[in-house]
């Protein structure tokens, strides 16, 4: 509830600042997982990737970034919950 009340204040491609830690601890080892110096730097890139890809995108159709951010992180999240979910009750 907390973080839909954000996403609707702040806008959609502030959504980028909840996928992209969740998505960089996906992809690091498990053993740099949580070491935060990695994760930050990781986190930071791949946000920059992500919203980057999305402006570039939406010049190319002309429809609003905030739609495309959403597109990509939307199912994005959703897949890692869900992943962590399924890993959490193995």
């Amino acid at each position: 509830m907390l973080t839909s009340a954000t996403v609707a204040v702040t806008g959609p491609i502030a959504f980028v600042g909840l996928v992209a830690p969740h998505l960089c601890r996906t992809l690091l080892p498990k053993h740099l997982a949580y070491e935060y110096r990695y994760v930050l730097f990781g986190s930071a890139l791949s946000g920059a990737v992500l919203v980057s890809l999305s402006d570039l995108l939406a010049n190319y159709q002309e429809i609003p970034v905030g739609i495309l951010c959403v597109l990509f992180g939307g199912p994005s999240l959703v897949w890692l919950i869900q992943s962590r979910y399924q890993q959490a009750s193995i």
